[in-house]
C-alpha cells in the first residue's frame, strides 16, 4: 500500500488519543453524561459481579451461605460514584480510540480491496485483448492456409501445363 495511505493511517490513530482524553473530560463535565456513565458503569459492574461469581454453588441457593455469598458479590458490585464515573470514561475513551482503529483497519481493507478489484478487472480487459488477437491470428493462419492451397494447385496445375507444352514441342 502506498506510503501516503499508511502515513494517513497513523496521523488519524495518533489523534484520536486526544480526541478520546477530551471526550473523556467531556463526560466527567457534563452532568447529564455524567449521570448515565455512572449508571452504565455501575450496571457493567453489578453484571460482572453476577457473573463471575464462582464461589455459590448450583443448587445452594436459599442456604446461609449462597445468601452471604450474594451479600459480597453485590458488595463488590457497589461502586462508589467516582470509581464509577473514572471506569465509564476510560471505557468511552478506549472505546472511541478503538473505533477509529477499527475504522482505519476498514478503510484499508476496502482500499486494499478496490486495488485487487482493479487488478482482476486489468487483467480480464488483457485476457480478453490477448483473446481477440489470438481469434485473428487463426483468422489470418486460416487465409494463409487457403492461399498455399491455392499455390500449390496452381504450382501443379503450371507445371501440368509446362510439361504439356513440352510435350506438344518434342512432338513437333
Amino acid at each position: 500500500m502506498a506510503m501516503y495511505v499508511k502515513a494517513f493511517a497513523l496521523v488519524v490513530k495518533t489523534a484520536s488519543k486526544p480526541l478520546a482524553k477530551r471526550l473523556r473530560v467531556m463526560i466527567e463535565e457534563s452532568a447529564r453524561a455524567r449521570r448515565i456513565a455512572i449508571d452504565a458503569a455501575r450496571w457493567a459492574s453489578r453484571v460482572s459481579a453476577f457473573v463471575s461469581r464462582d464461589d455459590v454453588a448450583i443448587g445452594e441457593s436459599g442456604t446461609r451461605r449462597a445468601r452471604a455469598a450474594e451479600k459480597k458479590t453485590l458488595a463488590r458490585a457497589a461502586m462508589s460514584e467516582e470509581q464509577a464515573l473514572r471506569a465509564a470514561s476510560e471505557f468511552v475513551g478506549e472505546a472511541f480510540v478503538f473505533a477509529v482503529a477499527g475504522g482505519v483497519v476498514w478503510w484499508e481493507v476496502d482500499k486494499s480491496n478496490a486495488k485487487d478489484e482493479k487488478r482482476r478487472a486489468d487483467a480480464a480487459a488483457e485476457r480478453a485483448q490477448l483473446s481477440l488477437i489470438i481469434d485473428a491470428q487463426h483468422e489470418t493462419m486460416a487465409d494463409m492456409a487457403a492461399l498455399i492451397e491455392d499455390l500449390m494447385a496452381y504450382k501443379k496445375a503450371s507445371t501440368a501445363a509446362v510439361a504439356a507444352s513440352q510435350r506438344e514441342a518434342a512432338a513437333r
